[in-house]
């Protein structure tokens, strides 16, 4: 869990061994939060286009997302689910 400031851009670099694709809850859905998600999947500013499946499995990928709206963001790995974690915004 990390808290930051409405505006400020988190970045996530998979450094494991592990595939990553970090994905807005809820699961398989997304939709907790539209547009928090590695693949780009609504086309929102952030992340107007649908990145690759290839990419978001890849261990050196890195995926940075700018939080907008106040709140608590939980987000997981789509591709292994049990893998969590919280972004809070101020």
């Amino acid at each position: 869990t990390i808290t930051v400031p409405v505006g400020t851009a988190v970045r996530w670099a998979n450094e494991s061994d592990k595939p990553m694709w970090v994905a807005s809850d809820d699961h398989p859905s997304h939709m907790n939060l539209p547009g928090f998600d590695e693949r780009g999947v609504d086309g929102s500013a952030d992340q107007g286009y649908m990145l690759p499946v290839a990419y978001a499995h890849s261990p050196t990928s890195v995926y940075q997302y700018t939080f907008l709206k106040v709140g608590t963001w939980r987000y997981h790995n789509h591709l292994v689910p049990t893998d969590r974690g919280m972004v809070v915004i101020e």
